[in-house]
């Protein structure tokens, strides 16, 4: 079953690898999550926005949570983001 989560917060880091991207999300109160996202939702999201996506930037997203991976925490599949001004 999956659970479905909204969330906002800083791009603390940002990776690109086949065809997606994977951001570390920190909501500046000691949380953070680990996202993966496919590359061109990110592209049109920091486009229509008008900023690079960089370290710092905050965004929203929706999406899935996924299960811990051989030594990966829990994260999130996401399945939309905007970047919030």
């Amino acid at each position: 079953m999956d659970v479905s989560v909204t969330a906002t917060a800083k791009l603390a880091g940002i990776r690109t690898f086949s065809g997606r991207v994977s951001l570390i999300l920190d909501d500046g109160q000691g949380g953070s999550a680990y996202v993966i996202i496919e590359s061109s939702r990110v592209v049109k999201a920091f486009q229509a926005a008008g900023v690079k996506p960089q370290p710092g930037v905050r965004v929203q997203l929706h999406g899935a949570v996924t299960p811990p991976v051989a030594k990966m925490p829990k994260g999130i599949q996401a399945h939309a983001i905007r970047v919030v001004k």
